[in-house]
């Protein structure tokens, strides 16, 4: 297992995102990455090129990292926008008003708890008695105890 986690690895930075449209090995170091056998294996572009060449093309590579940095970026606002207008075109938006009963989501680790997987998912009902703004309420309890 641990002798196919370089493989893994090696695929995971070399494809490219669909958020950023870039590979994370070609932002990081502003070239695409050569892959084994295209090293080994000789070919015309290996035999014919120069270490002149080869640097200055790295330096133009560089030099135009900047522009792919920033077009990175424009794809990946892109695709958050794309994602916000998904989420809220299926979104369904619920108002509640004072005195509505409703349940509370219980937060429980169970690596911190020990295993709780039999405790309920959800504690109430309570009874919403004030707006907390932005779409939060505050709760009291049936017996009219405010809840923290």
């Amino acid at each position: 297992m641990v002798d196919e986690l370089l493989g893994v690895l090696w695929a995971y930075r070399t494809t490219k995102r669909r958020s950023s449209g870039e590979t994370s090995f070609s932002l990081a170091y502003g070239t695409e990455a050569i892959i084994l056998p295209h090293v080994t294996v000789l070919s015309i572009g290996n035999e014919v090129g120069c270490i002149e060449q080869n640097s200055e093309q790295m330096r133009l590579s560089l030099d135009l990292l900047k522009g792919e940095c920033k077009k990175a970026i424009v794809q990946v606002v892109s695709y958050q926008q794309r994602l916000k207008s998904y989420y809220d075109e299926r979104a369904k938006i619920r108002l509640f008003q004072l005195g509505d009963l409703v349940l509370r989501k219980t937060f429980i680790t169970a690596q911190r708890q020990g295993s709780k997987k039999m405790k309920p998912n959800w504690k109430g009902p309570y009874v919403i008695s004030q707006f907390g703004g932005r779409g939060s309420y505050i709760f009291d309890t049936m017996k009219g105890k405010e809840i923290p």
